[in-house]
């Protein structure tokens, strides 16, 4: 085998090792963007729930939260800060998501899931009133809500279907029961 016939072998080898890599690299990359995409979709679910567990957790917010949702805006002020600073955790996140999905790290099926409880929320009779309120808060998100709000394909249960216990709260209906379920703790 001449030299140069040894250089052509070497070339073919190099250009057959090239294609190799190329293909690893192309699985690799496949696998990362799918691995990425796993962590921002549980990333912003694990996000809503521990939202809501918070929620859950705090009888004063859980109860301002409720009455904002039935009466926004004749509560407290107490009431309304905590109910304001509850729903613009929810608007965070739901721009967290907007972001993932603009980037292509979330799909659109797993925002607007998510995005359904705000929904629920802001279609609420004190819900509608705090989203007319704070008309110029969060423009990115509010466009993106009020779009799924005018569309067909938004069909949300009402708070008051989806979550009667909850709602029960704001006029103090499930509050005596709860009561009495922690003395008997």
């Amino acid at each position: 085998m001449t030299i140069q016939e040894l250089g052509s072998l070497g070339e073919l080898i190099a250009a057959v090792a090239t294609v190799a890599t190329l293909a690893y690299l192309a699985v690799q990359i496949r696998r990362s963007d799918n691995t990425a995409r796993a962590q921002a979709r549980q990333t912003l679910i694990d996000t809503w729930a521990s939202r809501n567990w918070d929620l859950a957790r705090d009888s004063r917010m859980l109860h301002a939260f409720s009455a904002g949702l039935a009466r926004w805006p004749d509560i407290s002020n107490e009431e309304k800060t905590t109910f304001d600073t509850g729903m613009g955790a929810y608007l965070a996140n739901i721009q967290n998501g907007l972001l993932l999905r603009d980037s292509g790290l979330l799909d659109d099926e797993v925002l607007d899931r998510t995005a359904d409880y705000m929904v629920v929320c802001i279609t609420s009779p004190g819900g509608r009133q705090w989203w007319a309120d704070t008309a110029n808060a969060w423009p990115q998100v509010r466009a993106y809500l009020d779009r799924r709000l005018a569309s067909d394909d938004t069909v949300v249960a009402s708070a008051e279907e989806s979550m009667p216990h909850f709602v029960g709260l704001a006029d103090g209906s499930n509050a005596a029961a709860s009561d009495g379920e922690r003395a008997n703790r």
